[in-house]
């Protein structure tokens, strides 16, 4: 039977291992602390159990290098940390101790499915030396980051990496994986729903949701006395919530909350819920001390697909995009403008920036707004970082002064090198030493590293089970 401390440890698609703390909604959601030290609500079928104690999937002849028994805790006190020092030529795998078999398992396991768990992506993470140092040089920077290259060329797992990094020196950070259908820029609360629910921050609890309770318990809230949003919301976390109210934070309800006001689903809000990130990018930044907040959008090329819908829904598109654009570059004009009736569409549009500002009032707390600005307070210490593929009509026409990173294939010595690094970490994962493959023809090929690795992790299991006599004599046979 397993014990409890093994039966809460789980592994996520993409935030790796980690533990079960909380359950609530029945166990609809659970807390899990991952490996990178954050806790987060998860779905309940967004996570998989894993057995501590499951025995190594190994030939019983073969001599156990398990180690002495840990606490279960200890298998992600510390991330399995894989560098170059460790691939020494002829080095034989010595002792593996069961923390370090159980994370390399881990690993191989999403490598499996041609992803990196969040936790390692800076041992996965070759050949980037000087892309990584521009993306360093940006974040000082007061423009959008654009990272382009074609399909395969790593975009995905350079803004993991990227989002890693930011995430390790003091940046609270948010992904959006843009969609034309579900989470597109002219679907404005789908982009907040997106940014509330991967909302991440270097803390004991880092979701969204202790964000704003770290701001509710902190001195410095007094700093955000003239937002009525997020005060309001302060408010009512000093007295008491409950499910409702963090469903309406999340943006999932289409009601009000108390003194809070309805969260609009409609296109033309943009202005809303970018003065909301706004404020929240203020106060992790004037409040709880962080670098300010980091939004990640990935397969953003899905913008340029918007000339297959209507004129209306590209307009739109290019609202939110060029509102957010000018509170990342700190554009004054966003605190000083009033929009004005236009005489036929009667729709309200910004003097000075032709930005679409929601056409009805917002009331907080019994108090009304005739408009809401894009921008709450400026600098904002909002930063947007987008994954486009080359060619793209919206970089060119909106996002043409960005700083722009290029990643081009990796080539074969660099995929070389992430093959050794793979190699020791399959030797730790099944306590089986294996030579270098005899060749890479047909598993390496530039511009296919994802196919590569998914291809190496294959060879290995095959050359795995070639050692096993029972199997060996299979495929002889075969």
């Amino acid at each position: 039977m397993k014990n409890e401390s093994s039966s809460n440890i789980v592994i996520h698609k993409k935030y790796g291992i980690g533990k079960i703390l909380q359950k609530r909604l029945g166990g609809f959601k659970v807390l899990v602390k991952f490996n990178d030290g954050i806790e987060r609500w998860v779905r309940f079928n967004t996570i998989k159990s894993i057995d501590v104690n499951e025995e190594r999937d190994i030939n019983k002849s073969q001599e156990s290098a398990v180690g002495p028994d840990k606490d279960s805790n200890s298998a992600y006190k510390e991330a399995y940390s894989v560098t170059d020092k460790h691939i020494e030529k002829g080095k034989s795998p010595t002792n593996v101790n069961k923390d370090e078999w159980f994370k390399a398992r881990c690993i191989i396991e999403s490598l499996r499915l041609g992803i990196v768990p969040q936790g390692y992506i800076q041992d996965f993470t070759i050949g980037r030396d000087n892309e990584i140092k521009k993306f360093e040089k940006y974040l000082l920077d007061d423009k959008p980051i654009i990272i382009e290259g074609e399909y395969g060329s790593g975009k995905t797992h350079f803004i993991e990496y990227a989002y890693s990094y930011a995430l390790n020196n003091n940046w609270a950070v948010a992904t959006i994986n843009i969609d034309s259908q579900e989470t597109a820029l002219n679907k404005p609360k789908s982009i907040y729903r997106s940014i509330v629910k991967s909302f991440a921050f270097r803390k004991k609890n880092g979701g969204f949701e202790n964000f704003l309770k770290e701001i509710a318990g902190s001195e410095k809230r007094i700093k955000l006395r003239d937002n009525a949003f997020l005060m309001g919301a302060i408010e009512i976390i000093d007295k008491e919530t409950d499910n409702d109210f963090w469903e309406y934070m999340d943006g999932k309800t289409d009601t009000r909350y108390m003194g809070l006001p309805k969260l609009p689903d409609t296109a033309t809000a943009a202005n809303l819920y970018i003065n909301i990130i706004s404020g929240i990018s203020w106060a992790s930044r004037n409040v709880l001390n962080k670098n300010g907040l980091i939004l990640f959008f990935d397969e953003a090329e899905s913008l340029d697909e918007s000339f297959l819908y209507s004129y209306y829904r590209k307009k739109r598109d290019k609202d939110f995009l060029k509102g957010l654009i000018g509170v990342v570059s700190n554009d004054e004009r966003l605190l000083r403008e009033y929009p004005a009736t236009d005489g036929i569409s009667r729709a309200k549009i910004g003097e000075e920036t032709g930005l679409r500002y929601y056409g009805h009032k917002i009331t907080i707390n019994r108090e009304n707004y005739g408009f809401v600005r894009f921008a709450w307070k400026l600098p904002s210490y909002l930063k947007a970082v987008f994954a486009f593929t080359p060619g793209s009509e919206t970089v060119s026409n909106i996002l043409s002064d960005a700083n722009k990173i290029v990643l081009d294939y990796l080539d074969e010595s660099e995929l070389m090198r992430i093959a050794d690094r793979l190699r020791h970490i399959y030797e730790n994962a099944y306590n089986f030493h294996m030579d270098k493959l005899k060749s890479y023809d047909g598993i390496i090929g530039e511009g296919q590293t994802r196919r590569s690795i998914k291809g190496l992790v294959e060879s290995m299991d095959i050359e795995r089970f070639r050692c096993r006599p029972m199997i060996r004599d299979s495929l002889k046979k075969n």
